[in-house]
């Protein structure tokens, strides 16, 4: 919450909604590595390379699941996965966060990237947020 008044006492406005703001963001991150922990479930032990669209009823499902709990805490929650890619991992560059999250084993054979759109509303509050996910499984 932020007050602003003059000294005197003539004028005061208050402003809520910083805590909201944050819930939100904390909310939008928990979406993330939510989603990049059961990526890492749907695809570890794959001996193939995973077709993305193979997964497109697991992410569904998913997406479904949290707007489901979020609507239950009065939260609008829009999230879209795109540009799904899966390949084997050569090495190439991940997110350290996200890595960090999902515990990286040094084994990992599969190489995953995509875009994430997180939007939430709750009230007169709203937050959109795009994630590059880079993890290797």
């Amino acid at each position: 919450m932020l007050l602003i008044g003059a000294g005197d006492g003539s004028a005061s406005m208050q402003v809520r909604g910083s805590g909201e703001v944050k819930d939100l963001e904390l909310l939008s991150y928990n979406i993330l590595f939510d989603l990049c922990n059961r990526m890492k479930g749907w695809v570890r032990d794959a001996e193939q390379p995973i077709d993305p669209r193979g997964l497109e009823g697991k992410v569904s499902g998913w997406t479904e699941a949290v707007a489901r709990y979020a609507a239950g805490e009065g939260i609008s929650a829009e999230i879209v996965l795109d540009g799904l890619t899966i390949e084997e991992n050569h090495g190439q560059p991940v997110d350290r966060h996200q890595m960090a999250y999902i515990m990286q084993t040094g084994t990992e054979k599969w190489y995953l990237t995509a875009t994430l759109t997180v939007r939430l509303a709750e009230g007169w509050i709203a937050r959109e947020t795009i994630y590059g996910i880079a993890i290797a499984i």
